[in-house]
């Protein structure tokens, strides 16, 4: 499992683990949209990570 931090379109970041390579990780979250309100929808473009 690694850690990582997505960065989003908004401005907005979210640290999270995967299991997964950071090639994987890539893959599976940059340019693609996520959910990340809390309470009401917030759909955002994640536009890079880092290997935290």
């Amino acid at each position: 499992m690694i850690t990582v931090k997505c960065y989003y379109e908004n401005g907005d970041t979210i640290t999270t683990g995967i299991n997964a390579t950071f090639e994987q990780a890539e893959d599976y979250f940059v340019g693609k949209v996520f959910n990340i309100g809390s309470v009401e929808d917030n759909m955002q473009t994640c536009t890079k990570i880092e290997l935290v």
